[in-house]
């Protein structure tokens, strides 16, 4: 069996899958496990860039039909500008909102928002993907080498490095993605990690994350393997 060398991006990443607590049908407090879910994991993890993708829902939180354009948000944090490569899953995305910092109080505000509906039916989001990400490094680093790289990754900022890089078909690769979806009434949030030390259990940045995701296990969330 081979094993993944600790020095290498990993292509697939290490994942967990995490369920919110039921909202009984309160939109606000489902976007509340969201939002708390990205304040527990700020200490390791600082999301860059947001896909945000939006639909109807009936009375049922049923999804009816995607929504108008622009169907997918861009949420841009300035500090990612020209520092990250913005690569969205979506064909002709609209151009990225950008914004001082991508934090919680700034995602609230989208998730909040509301648009004319059909009769019966309620504007809302359905999925969100990081797809640029700042991961914190807890030891000194001026900079990040990977065997599968051909030069060094600078810090963003002290501390804080961040993806995706811009070559050597990485480009798609965040050092860590979260997506969360909102079908129906539960919240999943699926994270898969890719750069050494953080893809790493036993590494202090390993521990940094999973230790995140276990304090939200504590507040009542559900682990799925």
């Amino acid at each position: 069996m081979s094993r993944d060398r600790d020095d290498e991006i990993l292509d697939d990443g290490r994942r967990r899958l995490l369920e919110a607590p039921a909202a009984n049908g309160d939109f606000a407090v489902r976007d509340e496990f969201v939002l708390a879910a990205f304040s527990e994991l700020s200490s390791v993890v600082r999301p860059l860039l947001i896909e945000i993708r939006y639909c109807y829902r009936d009375e049922y939180w049923i999804p009816q039909a995607e929504a108008p354009e622009p169907l997918v948000r861009i949420l841009m944090d300035q500090r990612a500008e020209g520092r990250v490569v913005v690569r969205p899953a979506w064909a002709n995305p609209p151009a990225p909102i950008v914004v001082p910092v991508l934090d919680v109080k700034t995602l609230r505000e989208h998730l909040a928002e509301q648009r004319p509906a059909p009769a019966g039916q309620r504007f809302d989001w359905r999925y969100l993907h990081v797809i640029a990400a700042a991961v914190r490094s807890l030891s000194p680093r001026e900079e990040l080498r990977f065997r599968n790289l051909p030069g060094p990754i600078k810090p963003l900022e002290k501390d804080w490095f961040a993806g995706p890089i811009g070559h050597d078909g990485w480009e798609n690769t965040p050092p860590l993605r979260i997506d969360i979806s909102s079908e129906y009434v539960n919240v999943e949030l699926s994270s898969s990690v890719h750069w050494p030390p953080w893809w790493i259990p036993e590494s202090e940045e390993g521990k940094l994350f999973n230790g995140a995701l276990d304090r939200l296990l504590a507040q009542g969330w559900t682990e799925r393997r």
